[in-house]
């Protein structure tokens, strides 16, 4: 169970710094100020103040506008989407910027893009391009260091803003469009036309709007909180006798029923807007429970599979016995079915076991250093020893360290004269990878063996479960995603819960595939026995006045200990009583090296490991405009800013 807890917290803390990766800002607009002025011939002369907040360094920002929205079946009609709202050009650009304040700003000048640079400060290019309609992109060149905040004035002038009827003239602009990619804190716009009174207005958005009103020749409008891709639009109709040679006209007389009709339906759009997104929001609260609620249920499962008669950490016995029964390796199997013949503890205890049995023999020499002293460990076969006794394991790991080859059968003849330092040799192996992926590839096979003569099948009802639960979720996610939630940007919302998902799934199948499947009866016995020797040996400290170990048994005693991952606090222990008993400390290293080999058996871990195989400059942030409000699926934030020039 503690390997499941484990994999179960691995799970939430991943699930939660994921998403706490995925919708952190990147930079983001603390204030956005527009002073607009409608002129009489229908151009609007447009100043902004952006306060930009940053949280990594970038080159520079951009304003991509799009002035003229165009799509397939577009009308010529009073809605929001029409192509008589979009405008026909801009024009008259110019961009101030500053690191301190809007009263310090300083003119950039205009050049070629492909004159311009990563690094350089106060120049800007201006590029047109189509995209579901006609865009420009204006983009300031100026280095902003993460933590630091930037403003940036644009000043520009839009083409023919305005319609005109026979009776009244029309204002409808898109603001803030639904293609801008960060978050804006405070908006604040100001819109000047060429009347007094007689303005009907109307303000637009579903994000907080804080007000909205109309001063005798202007309309002011203040929204709060406003999220990536939520648009911002302003209508306005006033006597056309005021306005001069204007070219977009329309030769009939306003329609204010079909105005008061659409804007009606754009106020109850608004309110189900509200609606849905606050019942969305808790259904993701509802779907984050139920993931958690799948999880633990699928942990319940999995637990009822396991083996009723295998004992737990906690309430095993203290066993004393060497377990005999299997060999090494197979005892690394049936202790981790994951790891198995690949296990690197099982390599240093495999070392270690045939030290014991005199198959090679290890010697301990020290080494003088300034401040300390160090003991280098060097390994050379016994040649009277006949090395076919050997299991296939131990033959093919000998082959492996002594002659850098993977082969059963062994020629004892290649071992005369061969000696070397261990920790050396396996640095060494580590840098072959096709000879290590060879042998991670032996060892894999040599464990799925294992496994299934060792593990029980994970029962079919198990997997159903499983299946089921993770369609189940999904089918919740997509129903909010299509059917409830408003929120535009829904090709995101996907890829995020198929990213979930897809992560639970591997998670719960690896917990499946290594918790679920029981060990068949004959090897449940063993198992407690090397629960009980971990334990034993774990504990040695305090119960080795019950239970003496004899001096001879130690090394014996410590390939277990090397298994299990904690011979360098046993190897201590046992340290600890020779030294008792009145023997110098390199008396003992050199006289019983298996035992200092054991003390720094972690460092041999992490070798052995890596034989068998067990991060520019910043990028540019900006802003879509306005031209219409009909919303496209944005492009994720984090795309742009890491786009190089």
């Amino acid at each position: 169970m503690d390997n499941i807890r484990k994999i179960c917290l691995m799970l939430i803390v991943s699930v939660l710094c994921f998403s706490t990766t995925l919708f952190a800002a990147e930079y983001k607009v603390i204030d956005y100020k527009i002073e607009a002025n409608v002129k009489d011939n229908g151009d609007m002369d447009v100043v902004e103040y952006l306060k930009y907040s940053f949280d990594e360094s970038a080159n520079g920002v951009y304003r991509d506008i799009l002035y003229k929205y165009t799509f397939s079946g577009q009308k010529n009609d009073m809605k929001a989407t029409s192509f008589r709202y979009q405008a026909n050009g801009i024009e008259n650009i110019n961009i101030y910027t500053s690191n301190t304040s809007f009263d310090d700003m300083v003119s950039a000048d205009l050049q070629e893009e492909d004159m311009l640079s990563n690094g350089m400060d106060n120049v800007y290019s201006i590029s047109d391009r189509l995209e579901n309609g006609n865009r420009t992109k204006i983009k300031a060149y100026s280095p902003i260091s993460s933590g630091e905040d930037k403003y940036v004035k644009y000043e520009y002038t839009i083409k023919d803003v305005i319609v005109d009827y026979n009776d009244y003239a029309e204002f409808y602009w898109n603001f803030v469009g639904a293609d801008w990619e960060c978050n804006i804190d405070n908006f604040a716009i100001t819109v000047s036309f060429p009347v007094s009174n007689n303005i009907q207005a109307f303000g637009h958005t579903y994000a907080n709007l804080d007000n909205f009103e109309i001063l005798d020749n202007s309309i002011n409008m203040k929204v709060s909180n406003i999220s990536a891709g939520t648009a911002v639009d302003i209508r306005a109709v006033f006597p056309n006798k005021f306005m001069g040679n204007v070219n977009k006209k329309i030769n009939e007389n306003y329609d204010f029923n079909t105005l008061t009709n659409i804007e009606n339906q754009m106020a109850i759009d608004r309110e189900k807007y509200i609606q849905n997104y606050d019942l969305s929001n808790k259904i993701w609260i509802f779907y984050v429970l139920l993931n958690i609620i799948a999880i633990i249920f699928i942990i319940s499962k999995i637990v009822k599979c396991r083996n009723k008669n295998i004992k737990t950490y906690k309430k095993v016995e203290h066993y004393t016995q060497l377990p005999d029964a299997f060999s090494l390796a197979d005892y690394s199997c049936i202790k981790n079915k994951l790891y198995g013949y690949s296990d690197p503890n099982l390599v240093v205890a495999t070392i270690l076991d045939l030290s014991n049995r005199k198959y090679i023999k290890l010697e301990s020499l020290k080494k003088a250093k300034i401040f300390k002293s160090t003991y280098e460990y060097y390994v050379s076969a016994d040649n009277l020893k006949n090395m076919n006794e050997l299991s296939n394991y131990e033959k093919e790991l000998l082959n492996y360290i002594f002659n850098k080859k993977l082969d059963n059968n062994i020629d004892v003849t290649e071992f005369e004269g061969n000696r070397f330092e261990l920790n050396e040799r396996f640095k060494e192996l580590g840098k072959d990878y096709k000879l290590g992926e060879k042998y991670r590839k032996s060892c894999a096979d040599k464990t799925s063996i294992n496994d299934k003569k060792m593990y029980n099948k994970v029962p079919n009802s198990l997997w159903k479960t499983f299946i089921y639960t993770i369609l189940m979720l999904l089918i919740a996610a997509a129903i909010n995603i299509f059917f409830i939630s408003p929120v535009i940007d829904k090709i995101t919302m996907i890829v995020i819960v198929i990213f979930i998902e897809l992560f639970v799934f591997f998670i719960l199948g690896t917990i499946i595939l290594t918790a679920a499947r029981s060990l068949k009866d004959e090897y449940v016995d063993e198992f407690n026995k090397l629960l009980g020797l971990q334990k034993y040996l774990t504990e040695y400290s305090l119960i080795k006045e019950r239970y003496p170990i004899e001096t001879v048994l130690w090394g014996k005693y410590l390939v277990f200990a090397s298994l299990f991952g904690i011979a360098d606090k046993v190897s201590k222990e046992f340290k600890e009583e020779l030294l008792s008993q009145g023997y110098d400390e390199n008396y003992i290293y050199t006289t019983y090296p298996m035992l200092h080999m054991a003390v720094y058996s972690h460092a041999f871990t992490a070798s052995a490991a890596s034989m068998s195989g067990s991060s520019s400059s910043g990028g540019y942030s900006g802003g879509g405009g306005g031209g219409g409000r009909r919303r496209w699926w944005r492009i994720i934030l984090a795309t742009k800013i890491k786009r190089k020039v």
